[in-house]
């Protein structure tokens, strides 16, 4: 069984390179539609079942991961940003 998790992870990783276009941290599957709209950063993490649809513009920022079952969707023309917010010290030091 164990070889079975390791494949499903290495063709969830392949599958977020192809989407994102570089190496993100993918832990269960996903939908992203329109990819070319949607712009992630650095260190980006993705839980299960997450939606995207970007049919404008959708930016999220570094260190963002994304809860299992969230949904992002933008079929507007205003641009959705996530940015980087940093954690509080007191946080942190837990």
């Amino acid at each position: 069984m164990k070889i079975f998790s390791f494949i499903r992870h290495v063709v969830l990783q392949l599958k977020g390179y192809f989407v994102f276009g570089h190496r993100v941290k993918i832990l269960g599957n996903f939908t992203v539609i329109n990819p070319s709209n949607v712009r992630i950063g650095k260190n980006y993490g993705m839980n299960h079942d997450v939606f995207i649809l970007g049919h404008h513009c959708i930016e999220i920022g570094d260190g963002v991961v994304l809860s299992a079952r969230v949904m992002l969707i933008n079929s507007g023309s205003i641009s959705i940003i996530l940015p980087i917010k940093s954690f509080p010290p007191i946080l942190l030091a837990l």
